[in-house]
């Protein structure tokens, strides 16, 4: 009797479907393959990524309810979408519970689901004829309280005698309207007789009922999406999802002709194990899609399996712009890591990284270390959040490029507006890396090449030069190179092929103008501020440019976040 009642419900929550639908069938398209199914499945699931396949049992019960959902589907070849069907696993009790009583987590339980059932597997007999009948109540949480509900159904069972399915089915669609606050659901099983209530409910339900949880016959909760018939309601929705979209599109958007992109609908049977899910969905091994198709200006096929599509799709323009662009920022700024690292390796910091803290003045190394880390992760998280279309990466490129963008204005601002204190910083910049002139070759030469591009000496002056311990002019200094200068002070004779390294020495002996003769006598500060000034127009123009380029990059990042949600929130 339990089994007629389940297979009638079922065959009901079929029928409903296949009549919700309307007769619009055309042939299977030839050039659509396995693979497209497989995307198309993955898609309407929001599945990005398959992780390796866990190869677990299904529930015995279940294998009946899909192949019934197979077999009828198709004999009756309706236009509905399929019959979608939830099933849960009984958990372990909460701390309120029972021994008897039989928990679901209905966390993922979709809001759709209308009929459910709850499905016991009777593993014991009364050795005399014995009629019983059994109420189910549900068991919920209000408040941190214990809540339970009126009587769900009623049952007459014949205790001697077992199910043709071997399963017990209960209606609880009622129970559906009793979960309050966490998504626990329990229930519980009462019994009578003809004399009335009988005692020890719980331990009637363990001694009749399959309760372990770790079996594979544990006790399921099935939920089932049946639509109502309302097929008027229904040709309104598929007008408007086959023809009348693509001809809204086709006047406001793309000026398409009809007949290139008429919307049709097409449905097939599709068999699990010749896709490439065959690992992944073990029940049910097939299974009927309907779906419409067409093709857009670029001859791309748009294909809408279940759920209504608006239009919305990722720009491949923007998307592969974006990851072209940083891509090569990326690889650029593994360049300066690497240059940087490769540098330290030669002066023996990465073997000694206390080191890092001896140098008096600046390493050159750390503005290729700081300037290729920014760009490494702000080219991997363009380039990968385009490609994998991930809006959490492209988010943190936006914020990223734009905190950038928010720091380079800043200091341009205070740059402006305390000239002389970012003077004044400069100089002492420039007179604490004189200092340690000799002790970074990298230092050295950065040096070397800014006294050499700029025709300077010193941050001020030449004698600034006093403050380095081998070029002072004091009586305690026995270096060869007191009193001097290096050679980057020196003017070019452009009869010189080779550079005269030691033409600096004892410079500083000489009288002032006579000076002038053999090196450059003007700072670098001066120089640097006379070369801002002579260039100012190069050197706005630069950055500005690179500041368009910032707010490009996030218009174009923000642009593409946009697409992907409206493409997510469309299916």
């Amino acid at each position: 009797m339990e089994s007629k009642r389940f297979f009638c419900l079922l065959s009901a929550v079929i029928t409903l479907n296949a009549l919700s639908g309307l007769k619009f069938e055309e042939k299977f398209p030839e050039d659509f393959e396995t693979r497209d199914l497989s995307k198309a499945i993955l898609e309407m699931l929001h599945i990005n990524k398959l992780s390796v396949p866990q190869e677990v049992k299904p529930h015995p019960y279940m294998k009946q309810v899909y192949h019934l959902l197979s077999t009828q589907e198709l004999r009756t070849r309706g236009d509905s979408d399929g019959t979608l069907v939830q099933s849960f696993r009984s958990i372990e009790g909460t701390k309120y519970s029972k021994p008897g009583w039989i928990w679901f987590n209905l966390s993922y339980l979709q809001p759709s689901m209308t009929v459910a059932e709850l499905i016991l597997l009777r593993k014991t007999l009364h050795p005399e004829p014995l009629t019983v009948t059994v109420a189910v109540h549900s068991l919920s949480f209000e408040n941190g309280n214990l809540s339970i509900s009126a009587s769900l159904t009623e049952h007459l069972l014949t205790l001697d005698q077992l199910p043709p399915s071997g399963y017990d089915v209960f209606n609880v669609t009622a129970s559906l309207f009793h979960i309050h606050g966490p998504n626990i659901l329990g229930f519980q099983l009462r019994f009578r007789d003809e004399s009335g209530s009988l005692v020890f409910h719980e331990a009637l339900t363990q001694s009749l009922y399959c309760l372990n949880t770790s079996s594979l016959s544990q006790p399921l909760l099935v939920t089932y999406k049946v639509k109502p018939k309302v097929q008027q309601m229904f040709e309104h929705r598929q007008r408007q999802y086959c023809g009348e979209s693509t001809h809204q599109h086709s006047q406001t958007r793309w000026k398409r002709s009809t007949n290139d992109t008429a919307c049709k609908r097409y449905e097939c049977l599709v068999d699990i194990h010749k896709t490439e899910l065959s690992q992944w969905i073990l029940q049910p091994t097939a299974f009927n899609i309907s779906f419409c198709r067409s093709r857009d200006l670029c001859g791309r096929v748009l294909m809408m399996t279940g759920k209504y599509y608006n239009g919305h799709e990722v720009s491949c323009c923007i998307k592969y712009f974006i990851f072209g662009f940083n891509i090569i920022f990326w690889l650029l700024g593994m360049a300066f890591l690497g240059i940087g690292l490769w540098a330290w390796s030669e002066k023996g910091v990465l073997s000694n990284i206390s080191s890092i803290t001896d140098l008096g003045g600046f390493d050159p190394v750390w503005l290729f270390l700081v300037v290729g880390g920014v760009m490494f992760i702000l080219g991997f998280a363009g380039c990968i959040g385009a490609l994998r279309e991930n809006t959490l990466l492209l988010k943190f490129f936006s914020v990223f490029l734009g905190l950038i963008f928010f720091l380079e204005l800043t200091a341009g601002v205070l740059a402006f507006v305390f000239k002389d204190w970012i003077k004044n910083q400069l100089d002492f910049f420039i007179n604490n890396n004189i200092r340690a002139y000799r002790d970074d070759i990298d230092l050295q030469n950065l040096i070397d090449f800014t006294q050499e591009y700029w025709e300077c000496c010193g941050a001020s002056k030449a004698d600034d030069w006093d403050l380095n311990i081998y070029f002072n002019c004091t009586d305690t200094n026995p270096s060869r190179e007191k009193c001097g200068v290096p050679f980057s002070c020196c003017t070019k004779d452009p009869a010189e092929d080779v550079i005269n390294r030691q033409c600096g020495y004892d410079v500083r002996f000489k009288m002032a103008d006579e000076q002038k003769t053999y090196i450059h006598v003007k700072g670098c500060v001066p120089q640097f501020e006379k070369w801002l000034q002579d260039n100012l127009t190069v050197v706005a123009g630069i950055f500005i440019g690179i500041a368009l380029l910032q707010i490009f990059g996030m218009c174009l990042a923000q642009n593409l976040v946009s697409d992907i949600e409206a493409v997510q929130t469309s299916w």
